[in-house]
């Protein structure tokens, strides 16, 4: 096998039976000669383990370089887990793939966890099958051997299930989803835990780090771990953080109490963003982060308890539950929502102002 040229293919010469030409610079691409002579482009590829043909156009009414083109456009669409043809998503791992960059992405901020999930216990399993080969069985079998060993993972990987084969029917590749009435493997309770006075005082006086200083933020302004790990200078205006990323992907204004702001202004600001990292891709201090350093100082609560503490906190001190759920940025769905625009800035100022008043005790 050799590299194909222009003299090569136009050189060839038929035989009693139909022969394959490979190209030995590009796996799978090559030229079938027919007894007649007649020379087709063709592209060799595997499809759920059997071997497939591909024509891309004869010879010479299509150049070798044009040829060479048409090869390398199916074999990006079959390596992405669509049929080299086009038009349908050949496998799990290309409908998990057109997923995440159709609809995670642009709607999620878990995003990345998320693919992770999908790389750990989705892909090893279903990658190289038709979508339309899944059944309920194969689901449940997946989710009692995650479940053995992780039962909320099995939760997890559920709702990702869900959501990945209800795009799927959206977009016309399965007509029905096989996981669309299959219930949660493991019953999660909420959680209730929130923040003792203890823990509040371990928190502020622990050794100083970004990470730790995250955390702080997180106490002083009520705000999600991941909005304040990916935090950018440009969105910081005097004492005011517009967050440009909320869970449900609208901007948000915050206030930034003196002490958060110092908190703030004491970082590194050579990058983008307020706690960045070059240990990461996102060139930012991860959420996981965060969890590591709970679990490293042997702390009985996780990040996400603080956004507990502090909404506790303000209704203990009587603040107003709409400021409250400001300081939260939880949507408000009810019909005065959509007319109150009050952004409620001063109002959630005066509030964490007292919690940090509170906090001193």
């Amino acid at each position: 096998m050799a590299v194909l040229t222009d003299k090569r293919v136009r050189g060839l010469k038929p035989q009693q039976r139909e022969v394959e030409v490979m190209d030995s610079g590009n796996p799978g691409f090559g030229v079938r000669i027919s007894p007649k002579g007649r020379k087709t482009f063709i592209y060799r590829f595997r499809l759920n383990g059997k071997l497939q043909r591909m024509a891309l156009g004869q010879y010479p009414v299509i150049s070798l370089q044009d040829g060479r083109q048409a090869y390398t456009k199916a074999k990006e669409r079959h390596q992405s887990g669509y049929h080299p043809r086009g038009g349908t998503v050949d496998t799990m791992a290309g409908l998990c793939s057109l997923w995440l960059e159709r609809w995670a992405k642009p709607n999620r901020k878990t995003w990345r966890s998320d693919q992770q999930r999908i790389n750990a216990e989705i892909i090893p399993v279903w990658g190289s099958r038709r979508p339309d080969t899944i059944r309920k069985q194969d689901i449940l079998l997946l989710l009692d051997t995650i479940a053995d060993r992780a039962p909320v993972q099995a939760n997890r990987v559920l709702s990702l299930i869900k959501q990945i084969f209800k795009f799927a029917v959206k977009r016309d590749v399965l007509e029905s989803s096989p996981a669309q009435f299959l219930d949660a493997p493991d019953k999660e309770s909420a959680r209730t835990h929130t923040l003792s006075r203890a823990d509040t005082k371990a928190l502020q006086t622990a050794s100083e780090s970004s990470v730790r200083d995250i955390l702080l933020l997180q106490l002083y302004t009520g705000a999600r771990g991941g909005e304040l790990c990916s935090m950018q200078w440009a969105d910081i205006e005097g004492d005011v953080w517009t967050c440009p990323q909320t869970k449900k992907r609208q901007s948000i204004a915050r206030p930034l109490i003196p002490a958060a702001l110092a908190m703030v202004t004491k970082q590194d600001s050579f990058n983008e963003y307020v706690f960045s990292s070059d240990h990461s891709k996102s060139g930012h201090i991860e959420q996981a982060a965060l969890l590591r350093w709970c679990e490293r100082n042997k702390c009985e609560w996780r990040p996400h308890d603080i956004r507990r503490a502090v909404a506790t906190g303000l209704s203990r001190l009587q603040i107003p539950r709409i400021v409250i759920k400001s300081v939260l940025s939880h949507l408000d769905q009810s019909a005065t929502a959509i007319y109150d625009r009050h952004r409620y800035l001063d109002e959630m100022r005066d509030a964490l102002n007292q919690w940090y008043e509170e906090l001193q005790k």
